[in-house]
């Protein structure tokens, strides 16, 4: 999907958040509160050993989702939830890039 010069994937996120009311059948309401609009991608664990920051643990993410957040910038939010504890971690791209101590690229297939 194109949006405001901005290509969303719509595999490659969870959940929008909207930072104020908006009409979102109207698309000119839409086009104005862009910035007010995030797009936000989920990964979970229900691991006992992690940590409240999450150090330590491998968490994958798909082409779409980077490709995604490098599109959306700002307003794409990589947020990490430990469903055990209810601890959570919100990020952008450059800060999971400034966390991450490494990335291995990956293909998956789907058949």
């Amino acid at each position: 999907m194109r949006n405001g010069g901005k290509t969303l994937y719509g595999a490659a996120y969870d959940r929008v958040r909207l930072e104020q009311p908006i009409k979102l059948t109207d698309a000119d309401t839409i086009a104005h509160a862009l910035a007010a609009i995030s797009n936000c991608e989920i990964k979970s664990t229900n691991r006992n050993d992690v940590g409240d920051e999450f150090e330590g643990y491998f968490f994958n993410t798909t082409a779409g989702e980077l490709l995604t957040a490098q599109s959306a910038g700002v307003n794409y939010r990589f947020v990490f939830v430990d469903t055990l504890t209810g601890a959570y971690k919100e990020l952008g791209l450059n800060e999971v890039f400034g966390r991450a101590p490494g990335m291995y690229p990956a293909w998956h297939i789907r058949f």
